[in-house]
């Protein structure tokens, strides 16, 4: 048997020899999807130059007209679904924006920043010292406010309590 070694064809599928896309096959311009979607089988996806010469015709947001598919697949992490078109006008993409991590944030302390402290009411000499930068007693909170610079000062840091930051 004589077989010659054959070259990757395009995804058969109903007119994807007539794709734009197809040619950018040929020339190795585009890859197979790495896995296939619950939604699609697996399609052609261009290379990062070709996206990069595209621009965004529309945006969607999840639950839209034409969403639907790629809402019943990637469910809450999907966050928008652009069409893209290329610069011919002879290509349209369809890209997602997907949710992968979600993380607190903390809020960055500013050394002007009011901050509570607390302090015992047994330690009178770190009461005196707090008072001396300038701390102000909070009775409502039960604790000193005095500036992060001061309570760093004073090596207060792990006193600090983080809810009471408060802008002068």
């Amino acid at each position: 048997m004589n077989r010659k070694p054959s070259t990757p064809a395009p995804p058969t599928r109903t007119g994807v020899q007539n794709w734009p896309a197809a040619a950018l096959w040929a020339e190795g311009g585009a890859r197979l999807a790495p896995h296939a979607t619950p939604y699609t089988p697996q399609r052609l996806i261009p290379s990062q130059d070709i996206v990069r010469h595209t621009r965004v015709s529309r945006s969607l947001r999840p639950g839209a007209s034409g969403t639907q598919k790629l809402l019943r697949a990637y469910g809450d992490a999907l966050v928008c679904v652009r069409q893209r078109v290329s610069a011919d006008g002879m290509t349209r993409m369809t890209t997602v924006e997907l949710l992968v991590d979600v993380a607190p944030v903390r809020a960055k302390i500013k050394d002007r920043d009011i901050v509570g402290v607390q302090v015992k009411a047994t330690e009178y000499t770190l009461r005196s010292q707090v008072r001396g930068a300038g701390g102000v007693w909070d009775a409502d909170h039960r604790l000193w406010r005095l500036s992060y610079k001061a309570a760093r000062a004073l090596g207060l840091t792990a006193r600090i309590v983080p809810l009471q930051i408060v802008q002068p």
